[in-house]
């Protein structure tokens, strides 16, 4: 009978033991924490490498930029070339063309003898290797737009908004196409939402 009180005693205060030394352990590392804090050393901070694995697109999101994430990680042991004409797709690194060439093949997907919708989307993803060959090195700013020779219509009317301090800027900005320009007045009216 003393026996079988004690298992109880004991099975009821476990569980308040086991929680007391879990905060315990947390308040102790809190306390050393701030201590090295107010002494200014830095903790060094031990970071697990994850097992990377294949991005895949089979869920359906609402946002197209979840369905397509702008940078993809592949997986070193991917294969390069499948060698039948039936092949599991995430077993092999994804084509990769050329826009030129990328844009025939659109083109020959959405003729009439294939699927007949010549006004057909087309999404590109474009990969651009901002790297320098040394690691100190850095890229400039980009500064300027790149003109698209063909235009595409979208069916919406789009306000282009020009902010520089200098009124001479203003002027070029106006001449290059810009519908408004601007200083900081310009930048107060865009959160007021009156422009």
């Amino acid at each position: 009978m003393i026996n079988s009180l004690l298992l109880d005693m004991f099975s009821a205060t476990l569980p308040m033991l086991i929680t007391t030394r879990g905060a315990k352990r947390r308040g102790v590392q809190a306390l050393r924490k701030l201590k090295e804090a107010k002494l200014g050393i830095k903790t060094k901070v031990v970071k697990k490498e994850r097992a990377s694995s294949p991005i895949t697109t089979t869920k359906l999101s609402s946002s197209i930029a979840a369905q397509y994430p702008a940078r993809v990680e592949l997986l070193p042991d991917l294969l390069d070339e499948p060698l039948d004409s039936v092949w599991k797709f995430q077993s092999y690194m994804p084509k990769r063309y050329f826009i030129k060439d990328a844009l025939a093949l659109h083109r020959e997907l959405q003729s009439p003898s294939m699927y007949n919708n010549p006004s057909a989307l087309l999404r590109l993803r474009l990969d651009l290797n901002m790297t320098l060959e040394k690691k100190t090195k850095f890229v400039e700013q980009s500064k300027q737009f790149i003109a698209m020779p063909h235009p595409f219509d979208h069916g919406q009317k789009r306000t282009i908004l020009a902010f520089a301090k200098d009124p001479h800027i203003q002027v070029i900005a106006n001449e290059a196409g810009a519908e408004i320009t601007g200083g900081p007045e310009l930048v107060k009216k865009v959160y007021q939402t009156v422009v």
